[in-house]
């Protein structure tokens, strides 16, 4: 990381040295930094940190998207500052850098399935109201009476 941010602002610094945004794109130059890094969409020194940061974090496996990666992608965008911070070790956990940058979580409830569906079912219909639970009853009833014909 700390390669790829020093490669980074040395190729800023020669980009500046030599006034690039005058040059290129060679048939139609930029004219001002300004210009270019609006038209390149590379936004100031920290949110550019922030995707060095993001594009040198080791490769995991492809996966479906985690509310962690979200948070952390979230995190590198907003607030880079706390996203060097979570590179350092600083925190306890994902959610511990969000709640740090003023982010807040949302919880998705959970319910237990134990032996009580009595109790499953007014815990399922107090997390989604009871119009959503109707709904939900409706679908129950349907693929139970699917599987009592198909027997």
């Amino acid at each position: 990381l700390t390669l790829d941010v020093e490669r980074y602002l040395e190729t800023w610094k020669e980009a500046e040295e030599y006034r690039v945004w005058e040059k290129v794109p060679y048939d139609n130059p930029y004219g001002s930094k300004a210009a270019m890094l609006e038209k390149l969409a590379l936004g100031d020194d920290a949110a550019a940190r922030a995707r060095v940061a993001i594009q040198a974090m080791p490769s995991r496996p492809q996966r479906k998207s985690s509310r962690n990666d979200a948070l952390t992608n979230r995190i590198a965008r907003e607030h880079p500052d706390i996203l060097e911070r979570m590179q350092r070790g600083e925190f306890t956990s994902v959610a511990a850098a969000a709640r740090e940058a003023g982010i807040q979580i949302r919880r998705t409830p959970q319910v237990a399935v134990g032996e009580d569906k009595e109790k499953l079912a007014k815990t399922l219909r107090d997390i989604v109201g009871p119009e959503e639970f109707r709904k939900f009853a409706a679908v129950v009833i349907r693929l139970v009476a699917e599987d009592a014909a198909s027997t």
